[in-house]
C-alpha cells in the first residue's frame, strides 16, 4: 500500500497518495512504536506530501514530529535526525 501512495505521488494524484500513505502510517503508528525510523520516515513522506499540496502548516507539524522522533531514537547528531532538520529549513526557505 505504501509503495501504490508514493507511486500517487509521482504520478501527481496527490489525494489518493494522501489516503493510502496516512492509512499505512496510522496502521504502522498503532502496530509499533511511533519513534521507530521506519515510522517516522513515513512521517517524513506525509510531510512531503503536504508540502506538494501546499498545505504548509500540515508539513511543518509533521516535519518537526520527525524531528523530536529521530532526536528520542537516534539522536540529534544522527544523519536522520540532521536530514529531517535540513528538510524544514529548505520548506521555510520557499
Amino acid at each position: 500500500m505504501l509503495l501504490l501512495g508514493l507511486s500517487c505521488i509521482n504520478a501527481d494524484k496527490p489525494a489518493e497518495a494522501e489516503k493510502l500513505i496516512l492509512g499505512c502510517f496510522h496502521e504502522y503508528e498503532e502496530n509499533s512504536d511511533s519513534d521507530v525510523p521506519m515510522c517516522l520516515g513515513l512521517v517524513v513522506v506525509v510531510a512531503e506530501l503536504y508540502q506538494k499540496q501546499g498545505k504548509l502548516d500540515h508539513a511543518e507539524k509533521m516535519e518537526l514530529k520527525a524531528i523530536q522522533g529521530y532526536n528520542g531514537a537516534v539522536g540529534a547528531g544522527h544523519h536522520y535526525s540532521l536530514d529531517a532538520l535540513n528538510n524544514l529549513a529548505n520548506k521555510n526557505k520557499k
